[in-house]
């Protein structure tokens, strides 16, 4: 493999990722990637890294017991606020970005494996291991950030990967 080039590089990751995403927007770039397998008696931690690539600044969110299986970085078009979302255990939690402290979370009541944000940033949607896809309405308040707006049911398996139409309502 060819050496990169600046200011590209590669760095080492320790431990096994399950989820990525970069989010770019007016000059801001931002990888996310999770992923763990492990507790405290692996040595292998449940966490994800947020990694601000303007100024090479790195964050860890532990997610503890729970592994993070999917993780997404939107803009509310309104209020321009950059959140994460991590698909964790049966939960969607959300993360105010650039500070990385928590804002919510939705209990979906089965293991989630992967998200899907609508372009807008409103809306996203969740696949989880029953076969089920949640579908849940976003709000820039931490008090109350989420109105289910349904479920779609009928795989018979899990769902492993969701993605909004760019030009959709839903």
């Amino acid at each position: 493999m060819p050496k990169p080039k600046p200011p590209s590089t590669v760095q080492p990751i320790t431990f096994p990722v399950f989820g990525m995403c970069w989010f770019g927007s007016n000059g801001s770039s931002i990888v996310a990637y999770c992923g763990g397998g492990g507790s405290a008696k692996t040595g292998v931690f449940n966490k994800i890294i947020v990694q601000f690539l303007a100024n090479e600044e790195e964050t860890t969110i532990n997610t503890g017991d729970d592994v993070c299986v999917a993780v997404q970085v939107y803009e509310d078009p309104i209020s321009k606020q950059v959140w994460l979302l991590g698909a964790i255990g049966s939960k969607v939690q959300r993360y105010r970005l650039p500070e990385c402290t928590e804002a919510g979370s939705i209990d979906v009541g089965n293991g989630t494996n992967t998200l899907g944000v609508h372009a807008m940033g409103q809306v996203f949607a969740v696949g989880c291991d029953d076969g089920t896809v949640h579908v849940i309405q976003m709000t820039a308040t931490d008090d109350d950030p989420w109105t289910k707006l349904f479920v779609c049911e009928g795989h018979v398996k899990a769902v492993c990967a969701v993605q909004f139409a760019l030009r959709s309502d839903y």
